[in-house]
Formats: structure tokens, C-alpha cells, sequence
């Protein structure tokens, strides 16, 4: 169902979808099970969607960690989940120098 809200634009909604799912995931299979991963990847692009880019990095990192401790760094879904931070960072830093420039008009 998260995958629906978001592809929908209800990123709220997505978010209790994922959250839900990844504390399912959890508790029936363990913090570092691959499929962990995915669902914190998912809670990190809604969170880049709503433009909350440090909660988006925060669970990219989490997505990341397990990724790399269970398939290695060189995993492909690895390095799409550090795609994904460079544009959350780049997103963060374009935003703060808008504020910036906002504030000094």
C-alpha cells in the first residue's frame, strides 16, 4: 500500500505504510535482514519527497549499512541508495541557499 499513497503523492500515508512494514520486517526477521534495507530506503524517498532531507539521510545511512554488511559495497541497490543521498544532500544544500538569499532580501 505505500508504494499506491506514494506513487499517489500521499506521502504521509506512504510513510505509515513503510514505517509499518519495516516494523514487521523486524520483528518477524531481525534489524539486519536484507529486506530491512529496502523498507528504509523506501521511508528515506518519502522523507526526500517531503523535503525532510536530514530524516531521508538518516535512513538512506541505515539502508546502506545493512546493504553493505549483507551483499557488499558493490551491490547495485547499494549504490542506488547512495544516488539517492547525493540528491537528498544536494537538495538540502539548494535549500538552505535559497533560505539564505530569502532572508537577505
Amino acid at each position: 500500500m505505500g508504494i499506491v499513497y506514494y506513487k499517489m503523492d500521499k506521502y504521509s500515508e506512504a510513510l505509515k505504510y513503510y514505517q509499518r512494514s519495516l516494523s514487521i520486517t523486524q520483528l518477524a526477521k531481525g534489524k539486519d535482514y536484507i529486506k530491512c534495507a529496502r523498507r528504509l530506503y523506501n521511508i528515506g524517498n518519502v522523507y526526500r519527497k517531503m523535503e525532510k532531507y536530514d530524516e531521508a539521510l538518516q535512513h538512506y545511512k541505515q539502508a546502506t549499512d545493512i546493504r553493505s554488511r549483507v551483499k557488499g559495497r558493490e551491490d547495485r541497490e547499494h549504490l542506488h541508495i547512495l544516488q539517492n543521498m547525493i540528491i537528498a544532500l544536494l537538495s538540502k544544500k539548494e535549500r538552505t541557499i535559497e533560505e539564505r538569499v530569502q532572508i537577505r532580501i
